[in-house]
């Protein structure tokens, strides 16, 4: 991959970028600001990229359940900070 102030080429046949995580962390943005103006303090924001506002009741993290799609019957417990979500 060759990077360059406004052009990124990729050099291998079939090469590609996705731009799909630019697009959910914006969303995830935009659903923090729309909540914030109408008063809303504390949420968790999935928009495929998690983002937090506030903090939940009760705790200090939010606490993410998750499944790995690919592991049958496994299943993690994830804890983020405020300022890592």
């Amino acid at each position: 991959m060759d990077i360059q102030d406004d052009l990124i080429c990729i050099n291998k046949a079939g090469g590609q970028i996705s731009l799909n995580g630019i697009a959910q962390g914006l969303a995830a943005d935009v659903a923090q600001q729309a909540l914030k103006a109408r008063g809303i303090e504390h949420a968790l924001i999935d928009a495929g990229e998690l983002s937090s506002l506030g903090k939940p009741q009760n705790r200090d993290v939010y606490m993410i359940k998750f499944s790995l799609q690919n592991m049958q019957g496994i299943n993690g417990l994830f804890t983020a900070a405020q300022s890592f979500c």
